[in-house]
């Protein structure tokens, strides 16, 4: 993730408003951006995101497997990584 402040903002409930999208959702990535704007409209901070999207990562990542272990085993099927 990539974050750009762009001005200082106080930080209040309801000071502060999101607004994130998918720019891109691709079989195997998925890129997102968030915006950040003060009470007046103000643009106070901008974030981009990248993330590789593997099929069951998140219930391997649980039976505490490496990131790279999950990868290794994954790369050869394509249906795995959806």
């Amino acid at each position: 993730m990539h974050i750009r402040f762009t001005r200082p903002a106080l930080v209040n409930p309801g000071d502060l408003s999101f607004a994130a999208s998918v720019s891109h959702r691709g079989r195997l990535l998925r890129v997102t951006s968030c915006n950040v704007d003060n009470a007046e409209g103000k643009r106070v901070a901008m974030a981009t995101s990248s993330a590789l999207v593997v099929k069951g990562g998140v219930r391997e990542l649980r039976k505490v497997r490496l990131p790279d272990e999950i990868l290794a085993e994954a790369e050869g099927t394509d249906d795995r990584f959806r």
